[in-house]
C-alpha cells in the first residue's frame, strides 16, 4: 500500500486523489473496509476491492493502476536526478550545494543587518586600517569630510543592492566618527613602521641610503624623507636584487641645512625605537638632495656629519634629475639671456603666458573664455579681416602651420566620413573642436628645476601662437588698461 512509500505524504493521500482523478467505475459506494487505494512508485494511482480471505498480487495492482497527477493536494511531484520526491507547493525542491551557498549568503546579509543595527562602530581594527589608508590619500579633507563619504559610499551601495532596512542613522552609527578616524591612521603609521623595520629584518639590511627634499602643503613647510636599501631576491631558482624603500619622516622642519640635518635626526632616532632591545640600529650610509636652497645637499652633509647621524667616511651625491637640467639651463641662458621681470626672452614669454592663463581663469568662467577662443579662431580663418592680414605679414609661418592644421583635420574627416569610418571621424571632429572652440587648458607651468617641463609648455605655446597673440589682443581692447591681465597682455 502507499504506507511504505515514503514519497507520499500520508496526511494528503486520501484527501487529493478524487474519483475524476482514477476512475468513476472503479470507486463504486466507498464504504467498505476493504477497498484500497493505492499508490506505485509515486507515480502511478490505482482503487481496488478484495474480500478478507483475497490474495492481492502485484500483477493486480499493476494492471488496476492509473497514471497519477503531478499535483496532489499541497503536494507536487517533481523530480530530482533519478528520484521522484512530492515536495510541498510554497517549498522549492534544491540540492544540498545550492543550500549551502545560499545559507552561506544568508548569513552574510545577516551579519550585515547586526552590523548596522549597534549603537557603536564594531569594525575589526583591519577594515578601519583599510579606510585610514583610503583616508589618508584625501589630501586636505577634514575628518568630518571623509566620514561623510564613507557614509554616503555605504547608502548608495545599499540602495544598488535593495537594501531598504538600514536607516541612515544607522549607517552613522556603524561607521567611524572623527576621534576615531585620527586614532586609525596613527595606528595605520605604526603599524605601517613597524611592517617595514620588519622587512628591513629579514633582508638583513645594516646600512641604508637617504633622500631629502622639502616640500609645501597648505603652507607649511616640512621635510621629506625616505629611506632605501638593496634586497637579495630568489625566484625560479635565479638570483637578484631589489631596490625598497619607505618614508620615515614628513616632519615639519626649517630649510636652512641645519634644521634640514635635525629633521634627518629625529626621523632615524624614530626608526631606532623600533629596535629590538639586543639589536644594533641600522646606520645611515649614503644621502642625496636638491643642489639649491639652503638645504642644499652639499650643505647638508656637513651638519648631519657634526650631529653625528653619518659616519665621516659616508657618501653623498647630487640629485641626477636636476643635473640633467642645469646643463639645458645653463646654454638657455647663455643663447637667450637671463630670465625675469624686463627680460625680453622666450622662457619669460613663457611665464607670462602661464601667468596670463592663471590670471584670465580668476576673471572668466569656462564658457567665457572658449567663446573669446572660437571668436579669435574665426577672425584669423576669416581671410579679409585685419588681423588675418597682420598675421600674414608679421608671422607667415606659424599661421600656415596653424591653417594647415585645421585643414589636415577637415580633410581627414571627410575621408573617414566616405570610407565609413565614423569611430574615428568621429574623434577627429572632436580633436577639430576643441583645437577651434576651446581654450588650452591641462599644460604644465614651465620650471627650469623640473626636467621637460619647458618643453611641454613651450609646444602648446608654439602651436597657438598666432591664436595666442590676438588673444592678448582682445584682451588688452576690452579691459581697462588698469587691469593686471592688461598688463601681462601688454607685456607678452
Amino acid at each position: 500500500s502507499s504506507r511504505g512509500n515514503r514519497n507520499v505524504p500520508q496526511d494528503e493521500m486520501t484527501d487529493s486523489v478524487t474519483t475524476e482523478e482514477i476512475s468513476s467505475e472503479e470507486n463504486n459506494d466507498g464504504d467498505s473496509d476493504d477497498d484500497i487505494l493505492y499508490f506505485m512508485h509515486g507515480q502511478c494511482a490505482g482503487f481496488i476491492q478484495f474480500d478478507k480471505n483475497s490474495v492481492l498480487t502485484f500483477d493486480d495492482l499493476r494492471k488496476n493502476a492509473r497514471g497519477l497527477s503531478n499535483k496532489m493536494g499541497a503536494y507536487t511531484l517533481l523530480r530530482y536526478g533519478e528520484t521522484n520526491a512530492w515536495v510541498p507547493n510554497r517549498a522549492e525542491l534544491i540540492g544540498k550545494g545550492t543550500r549551502t551557498v545560499l545559507t552561506k549568503k544568508s548569513k552574510a546579509i545577516d551579519k550585515l543587518y547586526n552590523f548596522f543595527s549597534g549603537e557603536r562602530c564594531t569594525l575589526p581594527q583591519n577594515s578601519r586600517s583599510i579606510l585610514a589608508a583610503c583616508d589618508l590619500l584625501a589630501y586636505g579633507c577634514g575628518d568630518e569630510a571623509k566620514f561623510i563619504i564613507t557614509t554616503g559610499t555605504c547608502k548608495a551601495i545599499f540602495l544598488a543592492m535593495g537594501i531598504d532596512g538600514i536607516s541612515n542613522e544607522a549607517i552613522s552609527k556603524a561607521l567611524p566618527k572623527r576621534d576615531a578616524i585620527a586614532r586609525d591612521e596613527q595606528y595605520l603609521a605604526a603599524l605601517s613602521r613597524v611592517v617595514r623595520r620588519q622587512e628591513m629584518r629579514d633582508d638583513n639590511v645594516k646600512y641604508l641610503g637617504g633622500e631629502t627634499d622639502h616640500g609645501k602643503r597648505g603652507g607649511l613647510d616640512h621635510l621629506v624623507f625616505p629611506v632605501s636599501w638593496i634586497a637579495k631576491t630568489t625566484k625560479d631558482g635565479e638570483f637578484g636584487l631589489k631596490l625598497k624603500s619607505h618614508v620615515i619622516s614628513t616632519n615639519h622642519t626649517g630649510g636652512s641645512a641645519h634644521a634640514t640635518a635635525l629633521g634627518v635626526q629625529k626621523a632615524m632616532e624614530n626608526l631606532a625605537k623600533f629596535d629590538e632591545p639586543t639589536e644594533e640600529s641600522i646606520k645611515l650610509k649614503v644621502l642625496t638632495g636638491d643642489t639649491g636652497g639652503g638645504g642644499a645637499i652639499q650643505n647638508l652633509i656637513v651638519e648631519v656629519k657634526r650631529l653625528q647621524v653619518m659616519a665621516q667616511e659616508c657618501a653623498f651625491g647630487n640629485c641626477l634629475l636636476h643635473g640633467l637640467n642645469k646643463p639645458m639651463e645653463n646654454a638657455c641662458i647663455a643663447v637667450f639671456g637671463k630670465q625675469g621681470i624686463g627680460h625680453r626672452t622666450c622662457w619669460q614669454l613663457l611665464y607670462l603666458w602661464t601667468l596670463l592663463r592663471k590670471r584670465v581663469k580668476l576673471e572668466s568662467d569656462v564658457k567665457h573664455l572658449n567663446q573669446m577662443w572660437a571668436e579669435v579662431v574665426k577672425k584669423v580663418r576669416d581671410t579679409n579681416s585685419q588681423w588675418r592680414k597682420l598675421a600674414e605679414e608679421c608671422m607667415p609661418q606659424l599661421l600656415n602651420e596653424f591653417l594647415d592644421e585645421i585643414k589636415t583635420l577637415e580633410e581627414r574627416i571627410v575621408e573617414l566620413n566616405t570610407t565609413g569610418d565614423t569611430e574615428d571621424a568621429k574623434k577627429a571632429q572632436e580633436e577639430l573642436l576643441k583645437m577651434t572652440t576651446e581654450y588650452p587648458k591641462n599644460i604644465r607651468d614651465p620650471v627650469f628645476s623640473r626636467w621637460q617641463t619647458t618643453d611641454a609648455c613651450a609646444r602648446p605655446f608654439l602651436r597657438f601662437f598666432v591664436v595666442n597673440y590676438f588673444f592678448c589682443v582682445a584682451i588688452v581692447k576690452s579691459k581697462s588698461s588698469q587691469s593686471y591681465l592688461v598688463k601681462i597682455a601688454k607685456a607678452m
